[in-house]
This record gives C-alpha cells, structure tokens and sequence, in this order.
C-alpha cells in the first residue's frame, strides 16, 4: 500500500513529514509550534499547513492521529492568524505608499518588475514615488488595485 503522503506536492518532502508516516510521533513531538517571527517561517507555516489540509481531506484518520484530533491545526492557525495581523499594514494606518512597499514585499516584487508594470521599465519614476517624491497617480493606482487584485482605495 502506498504511503499517504506519496501523493502530496514536494513540500512533503521539504518539511519531513514524510517520516511521520511511519512514526508513532504527533506533530506536536516531531514539529512543536512557536509563534511566527519571520516570513520565511511563515511561507514553511503556510506550506505545512496545506499539507495538512490535504491530509485531513484524505486521510482524516492518519491526520486525527498526527494532530491529535486537529489540535496542532487549529494551534497553527492562531499562530498565522497572529503573524498576519502584526505583520500586514492596519487600513487606517496605511499610505499609499507604504500599501505599495508592503504589496511588493509580501509579493516579492523588485522594482523593475514593478517599473516594467508601471512605467514600461522606467525605473527613476518609481524610485521617485517610493521615495516619496512623486505621487502616485490615478492610472498608476488603476494599474496596481488591478495587479493587486485590491481596492484602489488601498493606494488613496
């Protein structure tokens, strides 16, 4: 019989949970939970929990068992939910720019890429709007909430 997580992506593999499957461990044991500090952590925390939504879709008894009945997802949750608060922008707090700045990191976006969107590869006129020299203007807007797939309120 094949092992349940053979048919999972590569993350699998990246992360080790394919020991597991052969393991008496819980994740709690092998993997345990500390609050998210960096994006790295939280790219491997998003990753780890595709994986496990994968796994309690089709293999919900070997998931109870890992979990401890969803114990450990529901606990990885709080600690993404916790990231993305600290770590995204509050609306009211929010410039245009730092809505831009925060896009383009969370997106890993370089401001060529950025620039070629924008400006056609012109990059002087996006270093001027990130510096916060030159503003950004309504068909600039137009373009990021469409790229962004936001509001352009997000850019205002």
């Amino acid at each position: 019989m094949a092992n349940q997580f053979e048919q999972q992506d590569d993350k699998v593999q990246k992360y080790g949970f394919k020991k597991l499957a052969y393991s008496k461990e819980t994740l709690f044991e092998y993997r345990p939970l500390v609050p998210i500090k960096t994006e790295e952590d939280y790219q491997a925390s998003m990753d780890n929990l595709d994986i496990l939504m994968n796994l309690a879709r089709d293999h919900e008894k070997e998931f109870n068992r890992l979990t401890r009945d969803g114990a450990y997802l529901a606990e990885l949750a709080k600690f993404i939910e916790e990231y993305e608060s600290n770590a995204a922008p509050q609306d009211d707090e929010v410039t245009g720019l730092e809505m831009l700045k925060f896009l383009m990191e969370q997106n890993s976006l370089t401001q060529k890429s950025l620039s070629d969107m924008l400006f056609g590869g012109h990059q002087g006129n996006l270093s001027q709007i990130l510096k916060g020299k030159r503003e950004l203007t309504v068909d600039h807007i137009r373009k990021l909430s469409k790229h962004f797939k936001i509001s352009p309120a997000a850019f205002i």
